[in-house]
Formats: structure tokens, C-alpha cells, sequence
């Protein structure tokens, strides 16, 4: 399993890293969504988690170009501010900071078992 972590924020990267470790879990880490695009090509994730604000792409703009990629790979916002209605169908799961990271947890493993068709 692939899942690919987009923050601006290191130390946030860090804890999503902790919270969501398993043995059989390899991550990629980008600081932004025009970095996270380079990575996505190469690393081809089955999962992409991003937050929202970030420097050079959004992490709408990236959902977007996501599921112009691949519409089968779920992306998981985290955020702290809000996001327009309207948007809220491009992520598959919308997580307001600070994360519940129990429930968080158990998203991101049920949402990678249905796409991986486990």
C-alpha cells in the first residue's frame, strides 16, 4: 500500500506518518501540490493525503488534477479552515485540524482496503 502525504508543514507530515504506520506501508512526502503531481506519476499512490493551504498548488487544485489522473484514488483533505461547499465533492473524505486521529486512522485503512479491492 502507497500513500502519498502533502503538507507544507513537516512536523505535520511527521505525525500523519506516525499515526497512519504499518509495516506494509510505504509513504511519499511532498511540501506542495505541484511537487506532490511530480511524485504522483512516479510513485503511483493508492491513497494521497493533503492539506488544503499550501505554497505553489492548493490541495484542491491537486484533488482536481488528481482525479483528472486517476479518478480511482481517493484524496483525503485535512484542513483548518473551511471549504466551499462546492468543492467538497472532489476529496473523499474532509477532515477538519486538529484530525481525530482514531477515526482518521480507520478512514484511511477502510478507504485503501476498498480501493485495493481487499
Amino acid at each position: 500500500m502507497k500513500i502519498l502525504i502533502v503538507d507544507d508543514e513537516p512536523d505535520m507530515i511527521s505525525i500523519l506518518r506516525q499515526t497512519l504506520y504499518k509495516p506494509d506501508v510505504v509513504f511519499a512526502d511532498a511540501y506542495n501540490g505541484s511537487e506532490a503531481l511530480k511524485i504522483f506519476e512516479e510513485f503511483r499512490p493508492d491513497l494521497v493525503v493533503t492539506d488544503y493551504q499550501m505554497p505553489k498548488m492548493n490541495g484542491l487544485d491537486l484533488a482536481i488534477e488528481v482525479q483528472s489522473l486517476n479518478s480511482k484514488i481517493p484524496v483525503v483533505l485535512l484542513t483548518g479552515i473551511d471549504v466551499p461547499s462546492e468543492y467538497l465533492g472532489v476529496f473523499s473524505r474532509v477532515f477538519r485540524k486538529p484530525i481525530d486521529s482514531y477515526n482518521f486512522k480507520l478512514y484511511v485503512y477502510d478507504e485503501l482496503k476498498r480501493v485495493m479491492g481487499a
